[in-house]
């Protein structure tokens, strides 16, 4: 399997936390400083489903109502509508067990004491195409009263994906999906939670972007992880998706929350130029769309981050360390800059550099991904990203990142000439093999055909 660039950067933070092998940083605090991008899985509200007996009771109240939309055009969001009992629910499907037509769900939202009770309705068939909304009632003096149906959240039924505690203040939140089209092609979600002042807030998503749940800082409470189709230019393979961390606070939704802009330098960037690296022999300006997500990424990190003032003389100062032979001094020199400013590309290659010499190539590799994601056109970084990958015996990566090299730029002529002279004075037999490979391939031949060894797919 291809190595993946985006765990390395995950699991060693290199932005600020790189060190010489066997310096003795505490893991602890790496450990601390990487966000964990494992995702939670959904619990379909399970433990506050009612039992059919709750539900064959609450057919009899009057009060308990799911809406009804008006028509049948699913994908509009003002179909108007009305309220209508359970029991004329049930008699749009006489021939239908009373599961398969009702779902409801109790559960107390605003932590009141007083349990709130959701309700999905699906009557459709053949020869009846009506469309209920999920709905939110709750109970007062009066009985029932319903407070929300889906507004802006299109779609021919509706189900519950999770209802938890995300943020640990005792309130519940709810998280619905919508979904309509062949296989469910087009899905929408939503996110419904009672604020401190027991106002109901609600989150929506649009199709085909999708929400996933996740705790980032591993703090026990529950961060959304909405991931936002940003192009959909070529083959759906090649579309580009942008996760936006979004986080319900007690009285309302974070979109981007400074502490998890981190997120981008750990997962997105590496992960756009993978894309850029698995997809190198697609239509150019497919790969130049994705080269302008990467600056547009890049920029909203650098408008979200405080820089503080840098050493500009701190690379030429550790390069006459190196040169006397004080090299821990150099490295503490370097990693003191990027504790400053970890987006400074002279840096972060500096610190490769070292990283290569003592065959450290993934340890370089997520700093060369960092240097390139804020400057993805620059022909030599290219380069180092593809000798580090000769160097791990990933070929098809490699050739991948030596072809970039010159059809990402922005003189591709110019930098045709740096591969070459690259290759000329390259000394690794693998390294210049996959060199030469690349300028093939930008000659109109054929990729080679790799041996059985040669690990490279995508990445899981």
């Amino acid at each position: 399997m291809k190595f993946s660039v985006v765990a390395i950067c995950l699991c060693a933070h290199v932005a600020v936390s790189v060190a010489e092998p066997h310096s003795g940083v505490s893991p602890d605090a790496n450990r601390r400083a990487v966000l964990n991008n494992a995702e939670l899985a959904m619990n379909q509200g399970d433990s506050y489903r009612m039992s059919l007996s709750e539900l064959a009771q609450l057919i009899r109240d009057p009060q308990a109502v799911v809406w009804q939309f008006s028509g049948t055009n699913w994908m509009k969001t003002d179909r108007g509508g009305k309220y209508v009992p359970l029991q004329a629910v049930l008699d749009e499907a006489p021939d239908k067990r009373l599961h398969d037509v009702l779902t409801g769900f109790r559960l107390d939202m605003d932590n009141d004491g007083t349990q709130e009770i959701v309700l999905l309705a699906r009557v459709d068939n053949d020869k009846n195409d009506k469309h209920f909304g999920i709905t939110l009632l709750v109970r007062g003096s009066d009985g029932l009263t319903p407070i929300y149906y889906p507004q802006s959240l299109p779609g021919r039924y509706y189900t519950v994906e999770d209802i938890r505690d995300h943020d640990g203040d005792g309130r519940l939140e709810l998280m619905i999906g919508s979904h309509a089209g062949d296989n469910e092609f087009y899905s929408y979600y939503g996110i419904l939670a009672f604020d401190s002042k027991q106002t109901l807030r609600v989150y929506t998503t649009t199709a085909p972007d999708t929400l996933h749940m996740m705790d980032l800082d591993q703090d026990g409470q529950f961060e959304f992880l909405v991931r936002h189709l940003v192009s959909r230019k070529g083959a759906a393979q090649l579309w580009t998706w942008v996760d936006q961390v979004v986080v319900w606070n007690g009285d309302g939704f974070e979109q981007e929350p400074q502490r998890f802009v981190r997120y981008h330098d750990q997962v997105t960037k590496p992960r756009l130029i993978d894309e850029l690296i698995d997809h190198f022999d697609a239509d150019l300006f497919l790969l130049k769309s994705k080269v302008d997500v990467l600056r547009q990424i890049h920029a909203h990190i650098l408008a979200k981050k405080t820089i503080n003032a840098q050493d500009d003389d701190v690379v030429s100062r550790a390069n006459r360390l190196f040169k006397a032979n004080k090299r821990a001094q150099a490295i503490a020199a370097l990693r003191g800059a990027l504790e400053k400013n970890p987006y400074r590309v002279d840096v972060l290659r500096e610190l490769a550099n070292v990283f290569v010499e003592a065959g450290k190539y993934q340890e370089a590799l997520a700093l060369y991904y960092q240097a390139l994601a804020a400057q993805p056109d620059v022909t030599s970084l290219w380069v180092s990203i593809g000798v580090c990958y000769s160097r791990l015996q990933e070929r098809t990566a490699a050739i991948a990142s030596f072809h970039n090299s010159v059809t990402l730029s922005e003189e591709p002529t110019a930098r045709r000439a740096t591969l070459e002279r690259a290759l000329s004075s390259e000394k690794d037999e693998q390294t210049k093999v996959n060199m030469q490979a690349a300028l093939d391939v930008l000659d109109g031949r054929p990729m080679p055909t790799l041996p059985s060894s040669d690990n490279d797919v995508l990445p899981d």
